[in-house]
């Protein structure tokens, strides 16, 4: 018996294009009342031997270069090993790096994380839209293992975009081209996207930190503010306006952990795809030297380590740039055939028309643009699932023609309004933030405050049945006003939006469907598995006051890491500052929640505050 053979087995699917022949990740999903058990089979690339030929090709190449579906340049130049390697259904019981960690029910920490060589059993494979039919329909024998890792990724989405400051119950995502978009279930390409991206950030993340915990040496993925490039700086992971976040440095590759802001993961790196990027070969190579119990790594630490990130982020750059100047170019001329008469929008991407708007716009063309880009972009718009991209480039760079269309899609899905405006917040020259407030404990009363990068303040007040009508209501208003939208009263009655804005009666809903309300009472009661963070933070949002200001530090000994998390929460008129240590950022993270949540438990019962 091979040594392969002792390895532990995977049970796993894979969801990607049906045109994909590298594939290098898979999962599987297990939920029950103790929480989420997640595995992760990574495609194991160490039979390629550093210093090998193939291996230098592929530093050289740095990542495999796509246009669209297809590859232009693959990182590994030699298809059969690129076969033999990726996870495909006949390569089950192939060899790979298996991640498997344990979520608790709230999916807010992990409780359980193993590394380990494994082999991978393929249990099926879906392409995008395979996966959401297979969800929908409930005939596969993987829907409920694919419905349950559905659930899964909207959580681990909502927490991140929530540390950006956006809604949750009106959710957001960026699709692969980059394009902001109303997250609807319905949509054949949403679903198996959704859960590629969340469960690979996830593992990506806790991987990092084990190999932190570990001395293992790897390259890390950054994200911190612009005005800092020491080294030494660790980013504080805190709540970020999304209005804020063009503010931000780019992501970089380093040999130091600084944290990843945007994704709020005090570490971060890339191992998920080691068939398509560099990185992430270096750093699964540096691994399995640890799993083998080598004492030398392939990839050494230390000088060595920043030097080859510097060599890596410099290709990265000349080829991102040389890839999009050509993009460029070809798009240049494509909005120049398409802004003549009898050109087919039908099959062209959402980010494409919004290059045409923009361009036209622009030049002033936008009066006597063919009627089939219109047409087009309302067919488009005038459905649930919308590119919010293409709606926000419709009010931003749009006529009043276009501003008509942009209300006649509200008036159609009025939940689009917030939607819209957290979008424009993160990506338009004109608003520089966004803030709803409740003016009175039912929530019926919403106050919505945008501020433009002018100076402007814009104030709008409204009312509705329920919260979420509410808000919808003072979005449109601040909308008209903000980009002077001219819609008289006869356009009102015609375009619907008089109703949304005045009918006493709404279908909107401020929950999730099936969704209980949790009592303040209920948020004070001791957390049986220990999840302080989840009772404080439910507190806060019943309680309607901002949750507690996080950051974490890091310090890396010689044999360990030590971990420091201080909170500050503002409460009764009193500053609350609570901290923790601990080797894992989670327990001393576990440490300052219990500490404000005890304290929270104590002044609530002492001054009787009603629940």
């Amino acid at each position: 018996m091979s040594e392969d053979q002792n390895y532990p087995i995977y049970q796993c699917i894979t969801i990607d294009s049906a045109s994909s022949s590298d594939l290098d990740d898979a999962f599987s999903i297990r939920k029950n009342n103790e929480g989420w058990t997640v595995r992760c089979c990574i495609a194991d690339i160490s039979t390629i031997d550093v210093g090998s030929n193939l291996e230098r090709s592929a530093r050289q190449n740095v990542h495999t270069v796509y246009s669209g579906a297809n590859i232009l340049k693959p990182m590994i130049p030699d298809e059969s090993v690129v076969s033999r390697i990726s996870l495909t259904p006949r390569n089950t019981l192939i060899p790979v790096l298996g991640v498997t960690f344990k979520l608790n029910p709230n999916a807010e920490e992990c409780i359980d994380l193993k590394v380990e060589r494994a082999r991978l059993r393929h249990l099926g494979r879906y392409t995008q839209k395979g996966a959401a039919t297979a969800i929908k329909n409930g005939q596969s024998e993987l829907s409920d293992e694919l419905r349950d890792a559905l659930t899964l990724a909207i959580r681990l989405m909502r927490q991140r975009m929530a540390a950006l400051g956006l809604d949750s119950r009106n959710d957001v995502y960026i699709d692969e081209s980059g394009i902001f978009r109303d997250l609807k279930i319905s949509d054949p390409d949403t679903a198996g996207y959704i859960i590629v991206q969340e469960i690979m950030i996830a593992t990506n993340s806790l991987v990092a930190s084990w190999c932190l915990d570990k001395c293992i040496p790897i390259l890390f993925r950054n994200h911190i503010p612009k005005n800092y490039d020491d080294e030494a700086f660790i980013a504080e992971l805190k709540i970020i306006p999304a209005a804020r976040m063009h503010e931000m440095g780019k992501a970089f590759i380093s040999a130091t952990c600084q944290g990843h802001m945007a994704l709020q993961a005090p570490s971060y790196s890339w191992f998920t795809s080691p068939l398509r990027r560099y990185v992430d070969m270096v750093n699964q190579h540096n691994i399995m030297a640890y799993l083998d119990g080598h004492r030398h790594f392939p990839y050494t630490g230390g000088e060595d380590m920043r030097r080859l990130a510097e060599e890596i982020e410099s290709r990265l750059g000349a080829i991102n740039k040389k890839v999009s100047e050509g993009y460029k170019l070809r798009m240049q001329r494509f909005v120049a055939r398409s802004l003549k008469a009898g050109m087919d929008f039908s099959r062209v991407e959402d980010g494409v028309l919004i290059r045409v708007i923009k361009a036209a716009s622009t030049d002033g063309t936008l009066d006597q643009a063919p009627l089939g880009l219109m047409d087009e972009c309302r067919k488009r718009l005038l459905t649930r699932n919308t590119s919010l991209s293409l709606l926000s480039t419709a009010i931003e760079y749009g006529n009043r023609d276009w501003h008509h269309l942009v209300f006649e899609i509200l008036a159609r899905f009025p939940e689009h309004a917030v939607s819209l405006l957290s979008a424009l917040a993160m990506s338009s020259e004109l608003i520089a933030s966004v803030e709803f407030r409740s003016t009175d404990m039912t929530n019926l009363t919403q106050e919505l405050v945008v501020r433009t990068k002018s100076g402007l303040t814009v104030s709008k007040i409204a009312t509705g049945s329920n919260k979420a009508l509410a808000k919808q209501r003072s979005a449109i208003l601040a909308l008209i006003e903000i980009y002077q939208v001219e819609l008289s009263e006869s356009d009102q009655e015609e375009i619907g939006i008089n109703k949304i804005l005045t009918d006493p009666v709404s279908k909107a809903s401020d929950n999730e469907p099936g969704q209980k309300e949790i009592s303040i009472n209920a948020c004070l009661e001791d957390p049986s598995n220990g999840n302080y963070k989840g009772k404080v933070l439910e507190y806060c949002v019943k309680a309607k006051i901002a949750p507690p200001h996080v950051s974490s530090t890091m310090e890396q000994l010689a044999t360990s890491t030590r971990h420091y998390v201080t909170a500050e929460f503002v409460f009764l008129g009193c500053v609350i500052i609570a901290k923790g240590e601990a080797s894992k950022l989670r327990d001393a993270e576990r440490q300052a929640f219990k500490e404000i949540f005890l304290k929270i438990k104590s002044a609530t019962l002492k001054q009787n505050i009603p629940a």
